[in-house]
């Protein structure tokens, strides 16, 4: 969830390269869970992520109007908020009963 979380943060902060954005959040989030194999898989994955117009496009935004451009993000950046604080109450169970997350 925090990777979700991240890899919106950085389409709303305008990052253009969204296959370098998700091999970052990897890198960032999920990576020291992962063995060779899943390692890889992400690696795979990053080259076949869409250019951000054509996500936007698939979220709404027609490539003109301002308006729903910025509806879009206002969108991503609640969702980012609320994924934010499941994760927050995640982790916080995993401290509070003293589990391990590596």
């Amino acid at each position: 969830m925090n990777f979700v979380k991240v890899f919106l943060l950085g389409i709303i902060e305008g990052q253009s390269n969204l296959s370098d954005k998700f091999m970052e959040c990897y890198e960032m989030t999920l990576r020291k869970y992962h063995n060779v194999m899943s390692k890889s898989l992400y690696t795979v994955a990053a080259k076949t992520i869409p250019y951000k117009e054509d996500i936007m496009r698939s979220l709404g935004y027609d490539g003109i109007t301002k308006s729903i451009e910025e509806a879009v993000y206002a969108d991503m950046r609640t969702y980012s908020k609320a994924i934010g604080v499941v994760v927050f109450y995640i982790e916080q169970f995993y401290i509070n009963n003293k589990i391990p997350t590596v």
